[in-house]
């Protein structure tokens, strides 16, 4: 192989190997958007835990209403409901 002929293949090499070096760190699969998933995929883990959390209160909360006396105060506060043979009075505060 002559000189310049080995020069060529190293040369192209090295253009070829900055190339992909380039690519592997601006393109679009870069480690920037690999490093930016990682930390979407730690907050999305935080929303889960706090989701979870909520969950369990409101579970709590459900089953703490689930006695005939709460569902009839919400019937009547909330739903705005009432039995035949009641009258009800609104009082504005």
């Amino acid at each position: 192989m002559t000189f310049f002929i080995r020069r060529c293949i190293i040369f192209f090499l090295m253009f070829e190997m900055a190339v992909f070096f380039v690519i592997y760190c601006f393109g679009p699969k870069s480690i920037k958007t690999l490093y930016d998933v990682y930390h979407q995929k730690a907050t999305m883990n935080q929303e889960i835990v706090f989701l979870k959390h909520e969950n369990d209160e409101l579970r709590r909360l459900t089953k703490s209403h689930r006695g005939l006396f709460a569902g009839e105060r919400i019937a009547r506060e909330q739903l705005l409901m009432k039995r035949d043979d009641e009258t009800v009075y609104f009082v504005k505060q």
